[in-house]
């Protein structure tokens, strides 16, 4: 048909119009469902609940939610997770012949430290070989915070987490242990890890001071005269859990600068003394490390939803039981808040993100719990670490906490995202080798060349992703 009748054919209302209609509409069809199909997916993210999922699922529209609940709120969550871990470690033995041997020599070289009267609240040292805790030649501390989805874990169960610090760095390690839910909710777990850094401070004040034959980290970081600072590292729940801490020390460093800036010109803000500061903070981090973290529990809440996990997940009960505690528990959003605290104490109003006043923030509930305005200027470097293949905590969750931390003026920030990677993996290379742990030890010798290079034009800002053809 020449393009003249086509037309007349397909606007008229005879039946070979409607014919021809049909032919066209099912043509342009099947011309869609083609271009759908030659769609690639999207290399990370799958396109439809995977067996895990749907058997998580299935599990949950069986039991009853009463159930569901009791399972979680007396402990069987905890238990389950904690025997599971128990018996693989012989599987692992078996496999991993090495990692057991080193695993038993941790287990006859650590300290315990208790900081409360609570099972749980106990942290084991680590010290490099040959080094005594009266001759701590030591290059800085590792605070390590465990995950558990803030239900689970303890500190022996990451043990070997502490190897690659104590032999490449030769930095001293704590692993912390802290009270696990039903036990503790995340106000009281955060609680629980300014304790420990406060008494741990207290007896071992050596291990947290800057040696005198120490100079400070510079670019090009392997020379071991070289002092690489404390950093708090966390995995999954467990950098959530630090990352609130963080903020709490950063809020009294707010507080301290407050009382003392009338006194000082904006240039002098550094000579303010912080030692009046060291009996509340304990340690002063210079580094946070995050490893496979969910930051904003609102969205992670959802995420556990679509799992068919969210009422058998001590996340809820432990964050609280609505969105508005999600968000007080969330750090991205949470320093968003608290950066709007000047605006808050002169106005008595805060901002949402539309630039609109937000009648329903919980103010009273923020300046209680961290006081005033804490600015991002205080924040540590940081690093935040996530594998691409992660099922548990999306690594959307670490790309959409930056981008938030980066919108409120830190700087200071560098992300490492692992092709092949899952959410346990990003610990497991601590402990057995691989990528996560090679590139958390070059970021704390050198916070500017993570992939070796020198480079003199590369700043902080910048976004590192390991087999970047998988993107």
């Amino acid at each position: 048909l020449d393009h003249d009748y086509a037309h007349y054919i397909y606007s008229n209302h005879s039946l070979p119009s409607r014919i021809h209609q049909i032919l066209e509409a099912a043509h342009l069809l099947r011309l869609e469902r083609k271009r759908k199909n030659e769609i690639l997916p999207h290399p990370h993210l799958s396109t439809g609940p995977e067996v895990a999922q749907k058997m998580t699922r299935a599990l949950g529209a069986l039991l009853p939610l009463s159930s569901q609940n009791k399972f979680r709120d007396n402990g069987g969550f905890r238990s389950l997770a904690d025997t599971s871990v128990l018996l693989s470690t012989p599987l692992i033995a078996l496999t991993k012949p090495h990692a057991a041997a080193n695993f038993l020599k941790l287990s006859k070289s650590y300290e315990e430290i208790r900081y409360g009267s609570h099972d749980m609240q106990r942290m084991e040292l680590y010290l490099p070989s040959s080094t005594t805790t009266s001759d701590n030649d030591v290059r800085g501390l590792v605070f390590f915070v465990h995950g558990g989805a803030w239900g689970s874990g303890m500190p022996w169960m990451y043990r070997l987490v502490a190897l690659p610090f104590l032999e490449e760095l030769r930095m001293a390690v704590v692993i912390v242990g802290y009270r696990t839910y039903p036990d503790a909710n995340v106000s009281e777990q955060v609680d629980d890890l300014v304790s420990a850094a406060i008494e741990f401070a207290r007896v071992k004040p050596d291990l947290i001071q800057k040696k005198k034959k120490y100079k400070n980290n510079t670019r090009g970081g392997d020379d071991t005269n070289e002092w690489l600072g404390n950093s708090i590292i966390g995995h999954s729940s467990g950098a959530h859990i630090a990352f609130l801490m963080l903020l709490k020390h950063l809020c009294l460093k707010s507080k301290l600068i407050k009382s003392q800036r009338n006194k000082l010109k904006e240039k002098e803000i550094s000579k303010i003394d912080m030692s009046s500061l060291s009996s509340i903070l304990g340690i002063d981090f210079d580094s946070f490390v995050g490893l496979s973290g969910p930051y904003d529990i609102s969205h992670h809440f959802d995420y556990e939803a679509g799992r068919g996990v969210e009422e058998i997940s001590p996340m809820k009960p432990a964050c609280g039981h609505s969105r508005e505690d999600f968000h007080v528990a969330s750090p991205a959003i949470l320093l968003t808040k608290l950066i709007a605290m000047n605006d808050i104490l002169e106005e008595g109003t805060v901002q949402n993100d539309d630039g609109k006043n937000d009648d329903n923030a919980d103010v009273d509930s923020l300046l209680q719990q961290y006081g005033s305005c804490c600015p991002s200027m205080f924040l540590p470097r940081i690093l935040m670490v996530h594998g691409m293949e992660d099922g548990t905590v999306p690594f959307t969750a670490t790309s959409e906490a930056a981008r938030i931390l980066r919108s409120c003026g830190v700087t200071n920030l560098d992300e490492l995202y692992l092709a092949q990677t899952g959410h346990e993996d990003t610990v497991m290379h601590f402990m057995l080798g691989g990528e996560a742990k090679d590139g958390t030890l070059k970021w704390l010798k050198d916070e500017y060349c993570l992939n070796g290079k020198d480079d003199s034009t590369a700043t902080s800002k910048k976004v590192m992703v390991s087999n970047q053809s998988r993107l």
